[in-house]
């Protein structure tokens, strides 16, 4: 009977053992694959918008110019904070759609850079980007000097003289020369 008892008592304390190591294998399981799907989904889930808005303002012409980009999936994966500090941005807003980032830089905007007139930089023959009664920066001192050029020659140069393209720029420098 003693027998009987303690084979009862063994079968017990293993019904036991087992249903705690089914308990433990069953709570390591759901925990490992929960962090494995937490995971997965946080490599597809993007934590900046789609779209990036970038604001810029030129410092020497205070033109302000906007441009939209769609956002690479994995630019997509940045924060907010990273993304702006990759553009160099002086602030950003952040909405679902967009990310804005604000920023400025010395010179003039691509607009005023594409044009270009002849002037007066010094004593000498100079040339420049922007308008020649607005905001304007050299582009390049020639050796030409003003003070041997007729008095109308230097009057035009005086004012700025404007040219469309880098054609109309070397006949104008050649007609100065001569």
């Amino acid at each position: 009977m003693r027998a009987r008892y303690y084979r009862s008592l063994l079968l017990r304390a293993a019904f036991i053992v087992v249903g705690i190591v089914v308990v433990i294998v069953a709570a390591t399981w759901i925990r490992n694959g929960s962090q494995r799907h937490n995971s997965q989904q946080a490599a597809v889930l993007p934590q900046s918008p789609p779209l990036l808005m970038e604001h810029r303002r030129y410092e020497n012409c205070g033109h302000n110019t906007e441009k939209e980009l769609e956002l690479s999936p994995e630019l997509r994966r940045l924060k907010p904070e990273e993304l702006a500090q990759l553009y160099n941005a002086a602030s950003y807003q952040v909405s679902e759609e967009r990310l804005r980032v604000f920023s400025s830089e010395p010179g003039l905007c691509p607009q005023c850079k594409g044009r270009m007139f002849v002037g007066i930089y010094g004593d000498k023959v100079a040339m420049f980007y922007g308008m020649p009664a607005g905001p304007h920066q050299l582009k390049e001192e020639t050796n030409i000097p003003v003070g041997k050029l007729p008095p109308h020659a230097a009057a035009d140069l005086k004012a700025g003289i404007p040219v469309d393209n880098y054609e109309e720029l070397l006949y104008l420098l050649e007609g100065l020369t001569n």
